[in-house]
């Protein structure tokens, strides 16, 4: 073989070498890259002034990579949950303070009118059932024009649905002697019981006239024989204490009844 072929293939060869080396070099240096445990090593490769985002429990982002959904995600682009559905069947006529009252009317146009004191009659969609307590919200008269109901109308019907459920009055009433208050509690809405004025007259009549109720709370009515001044006062403050701690306050207003409905009693 000429010197010529000899030193050729000696170059060719030399220069294989070569190659392989630099290419073990590159390998070994991705490897240390990719494996070492330097934060600072990765962070210096990431684009300036952008952060990555870091997956935290419970995150949108999580949940893609793992494949699971958070229950307590919001939804997309803060949407409102669905509205409580408009049925005749969901119309509630149920009594509340004219504070609530006037502050439901700063959003909507709501469906009530005053009763007596503080107290508005205000018609209500709900979603529970007589086995269950659902969302609630103040009706407006999108509602009833949806319905195709008068004002009328949907009081008339809101009333035969909050009493449906109710137990008679005669049931949950029983006498009392001249310092006592009476109770009448549950899961349910009792504020709607007054609008029956009339259901009232037996126990009316059997206190000569006299009786006095509150309604603090949505669940809760109190009722009593008015007995002189501090039978009164006494009566406020138990509608007071039960209305502040109520988990729904109404109102602790107190109310007279009389053959013509209820009157506004002033607290000496």
């Amino acid at each position: 073989m000429s010197g010529f072929s000899v030193s050729r293939v000696i170059r060719a060869r030399g220069f294989k070498h070569l190659s392989t080396m630099i290419g073990l070099a590159l390998a070994l240096a991705a490897c240390a890259i990719g494996k070492g445990p330097s934060s600072s090593a990765t962070s210096s490769m990431a684009t300036p002034g952008v952060m990555e985002p870091q997956l935290k429990a419970g995150s949108s982002a999580l949940a893609e990579a793992t494949g699971t959904i958070s229950t307590s995600a919001t939804p997309v682009g803060g949407e409102s949950p669905p509205p409580t559905p408009v049925t005749t069947q969901s119309l509630r006529l149920v009594l509340r303070s004219a504070a609530e009252v006037n502050a439901a009317k700063q959003g909507s146009g709501i469906v009530a009118q005053p009763l007596a004191a503080d107290l508005w009659q205000a018609l209500t969609i709900d979603s529970g059932t007589a086995d269950s307590t659902g969302s609630s919200r103040f009706a407006t008269a999108a509602d009833l024009d949806r319905l195709k109901l008068s004002q009328a109308d949907a009081f008339t019907l809101g009333l035969q649905n909050a009493t449906a459920d109710l137990p008679s009055l005669t049931t949950v009433t029983h006498d009392l002697t001249p310092h006592q208050i009476g109770v009448i509690q549950s899961k349910g809405e009792e504020t709607s019981r007054l609008l029956l004025a009339k259901d009232w007259a037996p126990l009316a009549r059997a206190l000569d006239g006299r009786l006095l109720v509150a309604v603090p709370a949505s669940d809760t009515l109190l009722y009593c024989v008015e007995n002189g001044t501090q039978s009164v006062r006494t009566f406020a403050a138990a509608a007071r204490d039960t209305a502040a701690k109520a988990g729904h306050a109404v109102s602790p207003a107190l109310l007279r009844w009389t053959p013509s409905g209820w009157q506004s009693v002033l607290v000496p």
